[in-house]
């Protein structure tokens, strides 16, 4: 009888064990999909990162060189403002002249 009850007791401690070593079983497996899926949201997030500082990278240049037409058209238009007093004085110039000259001639 002692013999049974000890076998009972060896079977039974025996099949907690394997119960026990199948639990750590299912337990590293899913550990390790866990990793896996944990790696993989990582690169993507890694990706995303990537992504958004290349179009962050992009829009800045982009904005670089709309500053750049922006400053070059003010210059143009500057340069245009010159020109176009220069012309308006040479032109009233001219009119003051002809009109000296007119003068001139009504009273000669």
């Amino acid at each position: 009888m002692r013999k049974q009850r000890d076998y009972l007791s060896t079977n039974e401690t025996m099949n907690e064990i394997s119960r026990i070593l199948v639990d750590c079983e299912e337990l590293i497996n899913q550990e390790l999909e866990l990793e896996t899926k944990l790696s993989n949201k990582s690169s993507l997030i890694e990706e995303q990162k990537n992504l958004l500082q290349i179009t962050s990278n992009d829009e800045e240049k982009k904005v670089a060189e709309l500053e750049n037409q922006l400053f070059e058209e003010k210059e143009k238009i500057k340069e245009h403002a010159k020109i176009n007093q220069k012309q308006e004085a040479q032109f009233q110039a001219q009119k003051d002249e002809s009109l000296q000259l007119q003068i001139n001639q009504l009273k000669t």
